[in-house]
């Protein structure tokens, strides 16, 4: 990831979390409203070992691991107000969700819902999702 100025002059170049990892399959973004964006981390594009992760880059280009653990982490968004964040674990068909500390770490995550609840079949894959203008999330499989 290149983070350029207003100018469009390269600021920072990120290829590396804080724990020295490779960011490795980089899938999605959502920009956190204070010059940050958070990142989303697939892994390989394998059923195991679940390897995903979601990583925060601050204002000056400092990348901090701030979810583990994520089967296949696909699409991310924030809600309205920046509290929450929701990520797509599109191997596990599910979307999970975490509350968002104000030093952008993420706390008690938690599922959200699966796909089959809202009537999907099992073999539903959640890929994108994103918040809508009338406050509702919208999954794309």
């Amino acid at each position: 990831m290149v983070l350029t100025d207003k100018a469009g002059k390269t600021k920072v170049v990120v290829d590396h979390d804080d724990e020295g990892n490779k960011l490795l399959g980089p899938n999605d973004i959502a920009l956190d409203g204070k010059g940050g964006a958070y990142l989303s981390l697939s892994g390989p594009w394998e059923p195991e070992p679940i390897v995903g992760k979601i990583v925060h880059v601050s204002a000056d280009g400092k990348v901090k691991v701030v979810a583990k653990d994520i089967h296949y982490a696909n699409g991310l968004t924030l809600s309205k107000d920046g509290k929450l964040l929701y990520v797509n674990e599109s191997e596990a068909n599910r979307l999970i969700q975490f509350n968002v500390a104000d030093d952008a770490t993420l706390t008690e995550r938690k599922l959200f819902l699966r796909l089959y609840e809202l009537g999907e079949p099992p073999s539903a894959y959640p890929d994108g999702v994103k918040l809508g203008p009338d406050g509702n999330l919208y999954i794309g499989e």
